[in-house]
């Protein structure tokens, strides 16, 4: 169990003594300590002492890996695309395809902020940076004054808050089949075992419909 205060000094233990922990706790004292008094102790250091104290207890063959890793190493990591099987990252990434949906709203809901006199009609000098994404989202535009021209309908040179819906939906749509064919890319280029290729027909498929 943890002792109140570093043992004798002696020339095995001077390596690791409590001064060396920086906080009073030393890799001896906690070689028979249980799971709880390692984590204990350990939460109750200095991040340097921390550091050391682990270091300490792996080269002793101890307890190293009952010290809790920090939270947020421990979140990136299991967050980290790197380390998530391709299989999971297109399976998450065509659900997140199938959300694209939930944007509508939102895209069409900008057409007040750029309607700066309220009269209920766009010109192409109140197209600001919502604009911008909506030229990189719908097919073949490529400037604000073609996306003008492509969905103003009656040609009056403005966009009408209907007439945004329409852009709205198409990029939407736009999105949703640029991240479609990225992830077809991706499974297709893939070194798939046996096992795992009907898996990738079936999500294809699904995918497929999104382009």
């Amino acid at each position: 169990r943890l002792a109140a205060s570093a043992p004798p000094s002696s020339p095995s233990s001077s390596r690791h003594s409590p001064s060396a922990m920086g906080s009073g706790v030393s890799a001896e004292m906690l070689a028979n300590a249980s799971q709880e008094e390692v984590q204990k102790a350990y939460a109750e250091q200095s991040p340097e002492a921390q550091e050391k104290l682990k270091e300490a207890l792996s080269k002793m063959g101890e307890k190293s890996s009952l010290c809790p890793q920090s939270t947020d190493q421990t979140q990136s990591v299991k967050e980290s695309p790197a380390a998530m099987p391709v299989m999971d990252l297109l399976q998450r990434g065509y659900k997140n395809c199938q959300q694209c949906i939930l944007l509508l709203p939102k895209f069409e809901e900008m057409f007040g902020s750029m309607d700066a006199d309220a009269n209920g009609k766009v010109k192409v000098s109140e197209l600001g940076q919502c604009a911008d994404m909506m030229v990189l989202a719908v097919d073949n535009v490529e400037s604000k004054e073609e996306l003008m021209k492509q969905f103003d309908a009656n040609g009056d040179g403005v966009l009408t808050k209907e007439e945004w819906a329409k852009v709205s939906e198409q990029a939407v749509k736009g999105i949703q089949s640029k991240m479609a064919t990225g992830m077809i890319f991706r499974g297709d280029n893939e070194d798939w075992p046996e096992e795992m290729k009907p898996v990738w027909a079936e999500l294809k498929e699904k995918i497929q419909k999104l382009v």
